[in-house]
Formats: C-alpha cells, sequence, structure tokens
C-alpha cells in the first residue's frame, strides 16, 4: 500500500513539473541511463564500424539485442531531480530472447537468410526458432527517447496493423528494413557476454557477404534530452 502510494506521488509530481515548464513557457530536461548490450567487433575487414553500425559502401548492418532496461530516469525544469521509473525491454525471465537485425541498403541484389544467423552465448550455439518481417524502417527515434541510447540504427522498425510475414525464406533487402529473430534460450541479460554471427547470412546477386561476428558486452547508455514547447 505504502509503495502504490510513493508511486503515485512520483507520477503526480513528475506531471506537475511538465504542466509548470509548459506554463514558465520554459524547457524540462530529462536524464535516462540504460544497461544495454554494447557490440564491438574485432576485424570489420574492408567496412567501418561507426555509431554501432557496421558500413559498406551500399549497405550498413545493426543488431539490436532486445534485452536492454533503463535503470534511472529523472526530469526537471533545469536539472533533473525527479525520478521516473525505469522501463524494461524484457526479462531474463522471458523463455525467448529476441534480437532485431536492421539492415539500410542503397544498392540493388541483397538478400537476407536468417538460416544462417548463429547466437552463441557460453558453450552453446543457437539457431533462430522462428522469424518475423521484413519491417520497414522510419520514423526516427528522438534524442530525448532512452531508447535512442540503445546500440543500432536510429530509426524505428515500423510494425503493420495486418498480419506479418513469418518464415525462414530469404528475403530481398532494399531501402531500410530489418527482421526480429526469436532464439530458444531465456532473455540474456546485458550483464553477460554472448556472440552473433551474420557470416553469410546477406547475398549480392546470390553471392554470400563475408560479415564479421558482432560481439557484445555489457555497457551504460545515458542520455541527456531537453523538452521544449
Amino acid at each position: 500500500m505504502f509503495s502504490n502510494f510513493k508511486t503515485k506521488l512520483r507520477y503526480t509530481l513528475m506531471a506537475m513539473i511538465f504542466l509548470s515548464c509548459i506554463k514558465l513557457l520554459s524547457a524540462c530536461t530529462i536524464l535516462g541511463v540504460a544497461k544495454v548490450s554494447e557490440p564491438w567487433i574485432a576485424d570489420v575487414g574492408d567496412a567501418k564500424f561507426t555509431k554501432d553500425m557496421l558500413v559498406y559502401s551500399d549497405i550498413s548492418v545493426s543488431v539490436k539485442p532486445q534485452n536492454y532496461y533503463t535503470t534511472l530516469v529523472a526530469v526537471g525544469p533545469i536539472i533533473p531531480i525527479i525520478p521516473a521509473p525505469g522501463r524494461s525491454r524484457a526479462s531474463e525471465k522471458d523463455e525467448f530472447f529476441v534480437v532485431v537485425v536492421q539492415f539500410e541498403t542503397e544498392g540493388d541484389g541483397y538478400a537476407f537468410d536468417p538460416n544462417r544467423v548463429l547466437l552463441k552465448y557460453i558453450d552453446d550455439n543457437y539457431r533462430p526458432i522462428s522469424v518475423r518481417g521484413p519491417f520497414i524502417g522510419g520514423g526516427d527515434i528522438s534524442a530525448q527517447e532512452v531508447g535512442s541510447a540503445v546500440p543500432g540504427h536510429r530509426w524505428r522498425c515500423l510494425h503493420p496493423n495486418g498480419e506479418v510475414e513469418t518464415g525462414f525464406r530469404i528475403r530481398p533487402l532494399a531501402g531500410k528494413v530489418c527482421f526480429e529473430l526469436k532464439f530458444g534460450i531465456h532473455t540474456i541479460p546485458p550483464a553477460e557476454n554472448f556472440n552473433v554471427v551474420l557470416d553469410g547470412s546477406v547475398k549480392k546477386s546470390s553471392v554470400a557477404l563475408r560479415l564479421p561476428t558482432f560481439n557484445f558486452r555489457p555497457a551504460l547508455r545515458s542520455k541527456f534530452g531537453l523538452l521544449t514547447n
């Protein structure tokens, strides 16, 4: 009961601060800290690894594990001092581990084969047990969102209202697209190390690309944003 009272009080204080910012025609600030699985690549070869993305001349690739959660969120008129509840994308109690793979292409002839993706965790290897997509990419993640601290492309995967295509067949890549891969293991917490192997999963004109492995390690990412009228 006391816990519910504290939660209601916290939301009331947050609402009062936002209303005061609007009335004073001033800005509010927001601070968020997220625990994430941070990607790193040992040898990028002919590509570049920048802003958590593997970038070639006409295609970029990122891998976004759905295991991140916010450990601190605060808001305030000038200095963010009022705590707000954190948000979890997934729990390690979840029965499955979901990984999103994002692509942005400028050239033609690219295709993605989800059968070739491999998750390595401790001493075990896992193949996807289901695939959803392709989803169309669009709608940039704003700088004010804590989600913008999560590694990967800075646009959203737009889920259609209708049926989503599933299955393991090879899919063509054009523009901004992403896929949700589900693995038969509990959600790996961001405090753990693991690897996602994409080698051979992307083809251009039916020739498989030698993509390097995405390694993941624990990291904290902070985001400081300005909310204006």
